[in-house]
């Protein structure tokens, strides 16, 4: 609603996040100086509810505080909703938004374009809050214990190169693996462990967000350092942090909770070829990954009501708690069975057709 102009969208039906899509123009014949005065109420609604009780959420701001900026327009803007009648109760959700308010001879201009893969956006600092309303400081830690079973990320011919330059030795692994976690525009990234498969950072990291927060999802993405070329992706993990946490009203709840486990990598074919360079996106977690690309194991706490300081964003796990994690790795032997039985809707190929098990 701007003034006293309301419109609405399309309902999305048994969903906590609709995504909408949806262009709403309203049409002012008014000076600028009685325009800017105007307040944008921004409602959700429930439509299962009677229209006394349906309101989940709203924001409220003036046309005024969209005018005074760049180009007169909110670029991919995040709102968050609270009750107006009872806003200590806190967050009801968050909305995407983006407006631009167009005066006589202003010209259209396109949104900035966004990868489904960019996580540089700080999205909490992208959010717009009523006034009073506080966010408690939350820190997320992130330990790393060790990686297995990575896949050579050189070809022999830059491996030799590598060589001749003195940045790889004869016999060693070919790949140099780091881990970059990102979550909310945050970003913290562990050290590189040279010429390993196998590599063991005992890293924790530190990472201080906004609870509650719109991002639901924590990214781990295991890197190889290139001393020629850009660091290559090996493998990306999408950890859901509803499944890891419980907010279930009859319960306590408790906050997102993880390990120490392993945590397993899927993406493009292992075998280090040219010719798969189409399957890339695998690794950037763009789609689902056809082949296992190594596991780490990690662990995953909360701890509300702190920040963490500067010095402690990145730094060494206490050995009480590198060996606490010790039964973890302890090995069992297993034999697995698979029968194969009939395929069908099969793509037809010049070759034999395989099917791998992981």
């Amino acid at each position: 609603m701007i003034g006293k102009i309301s419109k609405h969208t399309r309902v999305q039906r048994s969903t906590a996040k609709p995504k909408w899509e949806e262009c709403l123009i309203y049409d002012f014949n008014t000076s600028p100086a009685e325009l800017v005065d105007n307040p944008i109420d921004i409602e959700v609604m429930n439509s299962k509810k009677m229209r006394s009780d349906a309101l989940v959420g709203s924001f409220r701001f003036d046309v005024g505080e969209v005018y005074a900026c760049t180009d007169h327009t909110f670029w991919h803007k995040w709102v968050l909703l609270v009750d107006p009648e009872d806003k200590d109760s806190g967050a009801k959700g968050y909305v995407l938004i983006s407006i631009n308010i167009l005066g006589p001879g202003d010209k259209i201009k396109s949104p900035p374009k966004r990868s489904p893969a960019d996580d540089t956006i700080d999205k909490e600092s992208n959010v717009l809050q009523p006034a009073g309303i506080q966010l408690q400081p939350t820190t997320f830690t992130i330990r790393l214990f060790k990686g297995e079973d990575l896949p050579e990320m050189d070809s022999d011919a830059f491996t030799g190169m590598k060589r001749a330059l003195g940045m790889r030795q004869e016999g060693t692994d070919k790949v140099d693996p780091y881990v970059i976690v990102t979550f909310a525009g945050r970003k913290l990234k562990s050290r590189v462990v040279p010429n390993s498969y196998s590599p063991v950072w005992n890293q924790e990291l530190n990472m201080g967000v906004q609870v509650p927060t719109m991002c639901e999802e924590l990214k781990l993405k295991i890197m190889d350092k290139d001393h020629l070329n850009k660091d290559d992706v090996v493998a990306t993990k999408m950890l859901q942090l509803q499944g890891l946490s419980s907010a279930d009203p009859d319960d306590e709840g408790f906050l997102p909770t993880f390990g120490p486990a392993f945590v397993c990598f899927y993406g493009s074919p292992r075998e280090f070829n040219t010719f798969f360079m189409e399957l890339e996106g695998l690794d950037e977690g763009l789609g689902e990954g056809c082949s296992f690309r190594g596991r780490i194991l990690m662990q995953l706490s909360v701890k509300n009501g702190v920040y963490p300081t500067p010095d402690e964003y990145v730094r060494g796990i206490d050995n009480d708690d590198i060996y606490a994690c010790q039964p973890f790795l302890r090995r069992r032997k297993y034999r697995i069975f698979v029968g194969f039985l009939e395929a069908a809707m099969i793509q037809p190929v010049d070759g034999p057709v395989e099917f791998e098990v992981s």
